[in-house]
């Protein structure tokens, strides 16, 4: 209970906290957020050959596969919802992590704790600032390139005018309150990749 209560309380003095709170930062302020989102993703990999199948011992052409469908169904932990001094809306997924919260986590010394709990420069800044921090985004860079890539699916529904530019995903640090995201190009290049392996998957 007493790591949950110090947990929270980091949470509550990082970015995430400072805009849950209305607070401008970054050029941003948060209008909303919503817990929990849950989503049903269809990724329509083409594929446009034959299939072929054993039947009755021969080798026939059964079907020609014009395209796959692959669903992914779950929930983001975390979404923003942003605006701008222009009146321009955004979206962000961010999803909590609570690795380095237990073993070695150490409340009165952070910077003799878990990796995850020492940081360089301030507390609010949006990009990674050491190797662990680095390294976590990495880990999860396709897990939050999903919810994001789903996210701007449910998007591209809504008329024009209704319509929130997608931002990088985060993550919440648990064991330091930072909220770090990923680079634009590294959201670019992970998105691409992401593709390729499903084109690989429904192929």
């Amino acid at each position: 209970f007493e790591r949950m209560n110090e947990v929270a309380n980091l949470v509550d003095q990082g970015l995430t906290g400072r805009y849950a709170k209305g607070e401008k930062l970054h050029g941003r302020k948060a209008e909303g957020l919503r817990t929990e989102l849950p989503f049903l993703y269809n990724h329509t990999v083409a594929t446009n050959s034959p299939r072929e199948v054993f039947r009755d011992c021969k080798m026939q052409e059964m079907a020609n596969v014009a395209n796959v469908e692959i669903i992914f169904e779950g929930r983001a932990d975390l979404v923003m919802a942003y605006s701008d001094d222009a009146g321009n809306g955004y979206l962000q997924v961010v999803d909590m992590k609570t690795t380095g919260c237990l073993y070695g986590f150490n409340s009165d010394s952070p910077e003799l704790g878990t990796a995850l709990q020492q940081f360089s420069g301030d507390l609010h800044d949006i990009y990674p600032s050491n190797p662990a921090e680095r390294e976590i985004i990495d880990k999860y860079k396709y897990q939050l390139t999903l919810y994001s890539t789903a996210l701007e699916a449910i998007e591209s529904e809504k008329p024009i005018e209704e319509r929130r530019t997608v931002l990088p995903p985060a993550i919440l640090i648990a064991a330091s309150g930072r909220t770090v995201e990923m680079s634009p190009e590294q959201y670019e290049q992970t998105k691409e990749k992401l593709a390729d392996q499903l084109l690989w998957i429904g192929q």
